[in-house]
């Protein structure tokens, strides 16, 4: 796998998956800024739309709609720039710093002075192409750093531009797959378009209007997939809601009692509604990558993750220190030097030589001497070497056993031959641990005592076969919802056998025919669900009986047969039933057969 490099920027699966990341945990004070700036301008926007596409007197005040608009949309940019500078600060660990009047003053004239350019600037950088990612991302880069404690708008300017430049082909995917532009410029387009068809042709303007809507629809969906998928559930939540408060609570609104909803304004409003859902990931991506592209020179990323590792270490640290102060509580106190220095017993040459080569014997160090096999090695037969074999094994785990006992004697009685005379305190302390070591030891004991003991009675005890009989529980053959599932073939033939000797004809084809349908069923020639119809069964039967081809003829004459009986209540009699009979065992001959 190639391994990216810090000028590649994170992939577009790592950048969405943070974006979204950040907008689903972010906290109150994060998306509340954004909202309350983005919902005023939306509804400002969508009004402005509405009145200007339909309005009779909207040349009256389209000046001062307008400055509305532009009023709304400073606003929005200002408090977008407050909950981006918020999303940085979670990042980073830190606050957002004092918010003085001389920096407010300073966010609304540099997000005044940037992103009014944008109206000219963005249309001639996508005329262009070329520059298009970049320009759309200085003015994100704007947003997210306007609200900065050094916010001036040389300063602003400079730093959006740099991060701008940095990972293009990352700023590309990430307009293509949170941007709502392409949603709002199509609706601009249909703006555009819907009063000219309306003028050409007054009679087929609604045909020209919906015609320009699809067309638009499937020109959008490769440019952003997920804001026409966002836009898509939209518009289908505003078709059913009103549907649904007429059928539920009998309230009429306006497309309820026959208005048109598929017009220019329903589709802004899709538009808007979805840019609401979208641009909130799109700014968590564009303060993303500003703040691991500046994160390239300054660090702060390094110095953020250390910090969360510092702070997760911290408990674990803390635990390591309370389990070195027990564990010095628990051991013995050490000798002093002195004491150490005139008890020290003198080791004789011979002892160390011979301590020395058991220790080499043990297994951690075999594999490491020198593969040599003695000359008296097979001097003795394989009896002798075997029996001589299980004798030093039988030794060995003897002396096991007993270096045990030696060393669980000296854990609990050997501290006081060590310590000498120790004080009433801890006398009591070295009780207690003894204690503790005998119930440890004792539970373990018994519970290895019950586990055996209950393993050697379970293999005493023979198990007894039993044979689980099906109970049948005979089905109301008058319930429209009883299933040819409910009961084998045998069960419904003894039914009808049942129905018939009581001479009830008519319920006793039912059980029949039933039958039929479990036996298809069993062959996988049909497959049983209450939803089918009788024709449902038929076609299917056609479909799979390619090897009995002569059961859906004799099928569908049982059908008409059944339903002249069950469905349009003609009387059966015993020659009609007889007939129904031997087409039933028919069907179930041939299907046995396949």
């Amino acid at each position: 796998m190639k391994k990216r490099r810090p000028k590649d920027g994170m992939t577009l699966l790592e950048i969405a998956e943070a974006s979204l990341h950040q907008v689903r945990l972010a906290p109150l004070d994060v998306l509340t800024p954004y909202y309350v700036g983005s919902l005023p301008f939306v509804l400002a926007f969508l009004y402005f739309w509405a009145d200007m596409a339909q309005g009779a007197f909207a040349y009256r005040h389209v000046d001062t709609s307008a400055l509305a608009v532009a009023a709304s949309f400073i606003w929005m940019k200002c408090w977008q720039a407050v909950s981006c500078t918020k999303m940085r600060a979670n990042l980073a660990g830190s606050d957002t710093g004092a918010w003085r009047i001389a920096r407010i003053v300073r966010l609304i004239s540099t997000q005044t002075l940037i992103q009014s350019t944008g109206f000219f600037v963005l249309p001639v950088a996508f005329i262009l192409m070329v520059p298009f990612g970049m320009v759309y991302a200085f003015y994100q880069n704007a947003t997210v750093f306007g609200a900065d404690e050094d916010n001036g708008v040389a300063a602003i300017a400079k730093r959006a531009w740099t991060e701008a430049r940095r990972w293009q082909k990352q700023g590309l995917q990430v307009i293509w797959l949170f941007s709502p532009l392409p949603l709002m410029v199509g609706a601009g387009m249909i703006l555009a378009m819907v009063p000219i068809a309306q003028v050409v042709s007054p009679d087929w303007g609604q045909v020209y209007v919906g015609a320009l809507i699809t067309m638009y629809c499937i020109i959008l969906v490769p440019l952003s997939p997920i804001g026409m998928l966002v836009a898509f559930n939209i518009g289908i939540l505003i078709i059913a809601l009103p549907q649904l408060l007429n059928s539920m609570l009998g309230i009429d609104l306006m497309v309820t009692m026959g208005g048109n909803y598929y017009n220019s304004t329903f589709f802004a409003i899709c538009v808007g509604v979805a840019s609401l859902c979208l641009d909130p990931v799109m700014k968590a991506a564009y303060a993303l990558r500003c703040f691991h592209g500046e994160s390239l020179s300054s660090g702060e990323d390094l110095l953020i993750a250390l910090r969360r590792v510092i702070a997760s270490k911290g408990a674990h640290m803390v635990l390591l220190i309370a389990a070195a102060l027990a564990a010095s509580i628990a051991l013995p106190c050490p000798v002093h030097a002195q004491e150490a220095g005139r008890s020290a017993p003198i080791v004789q040459p011979r002892e160390l030589d011979e301590a020395i080569a058991a220790e080499l014997q043990k297994a951690e160090y075999i594999w490491r001497m020198p593969k040599e096999i003695p000359e008296d090695a097979f001097k003795d037969n394989f009896v002798t070497h075997f029996i001589r074999a299980v004798q030093e094994s039988i030794a060995d785990l003897f002396k096991w056993l007993v270096d045990f006992i030696k060393w669980l004697v000296e854990a609990l009685y050997g501290g006081d031959r060590r310590r000498g005379a120790s004080s009433g305190s801890a006398d009591a302390w070295v009780n207690t641990q003894r204690t503790l070591w005998f119930l440890v030891f004792g539970a373990l004991l018994a519970a290895l005592a019950i586990i055996v003991y209950r393993i050697y009675k379970q293999r005493k005890v023979q198990p007894i076969a039993a044979v689980a009989a099906p109970v049948l529980v005979t089905p109301n053959l008058e319930d429209e919802d009883v299933s040819a599932d409910a009961l084998p073939e045998d069960g419904w033939l003894t039914l009808a056998r049942d129905l018939m000797e009581r001479g009830d004809l008519r319920l006793a084809m039912r059980a029949l025919f039933l039958a039929s349908l479990a036996v298809l069923s069993h062959r996988e020639l049909i497959r049983i669900t209450k939803a089918k119809s009788n024709r449902e069964y038929l076609r299917e039967l056609q479909r799979r009986s390619h090897a009995a081809p002569a059961v859906p003829p004799i099928f569908e004459s049982s059908i008409r047969a059944f339903e002249r009986v069950w469905y349009g209540d003609h009387e059966v009699d015993r020659f009609a039933f007889s007939e129904f009979n031997a087409d039933q065992e028919r069907i179930r001959t041939l299907a046995k057969q396949q």
